[in-house]
């Protein structure tokens, strides 16, 4: 994107929000600016609360990572990827598929 497009576009939203605001004089547009406020400060709130337990869980699944050895070479995505021994769909969830690695 050109800058003056990123520009364009964040005008246009805040237009819409400063039109919004004017047409709140009136009693059924009012209502709507009004509950719209509240929901997006509960959203914030929302966004603040979820951003912190995925952090600490990032964290946390990042500090039990550390102990793990690495994934061998050829299975660290999906077995076949660089490789030609792709697994058939006879022997799909056997224990050596790329399938079961997480189990």
């Amino acid at each position: 994107y050109n800058g003056y497009q990123i520009v364009l576009a964040i005008n246009a939203i805040t237009f819409c929000a400063r039109t919004l605001l004017y047409r709140s004089y009136r009693q059924e547009v009012g209502v709507l600016v009004i509950m719209i406020h509240k929901m997006v400060t509960d959203l914030i709130i929302f966004m603040e609360v979820f951003f912190f337990i995925s952090l600490g869980f990032s964290l946390a699944f990042h500090g039990l990572y550390q102990g793990q050895e690495g994934a061998p070479e050829g299975r660290r995505f999906l077995k076949g990827a660089d490789t030609d021994d792709t697994p058939s769909p006879t022997n799909m969830f056997s224990t050596d598929s790329p399938f079961m690695l997480p189990f």
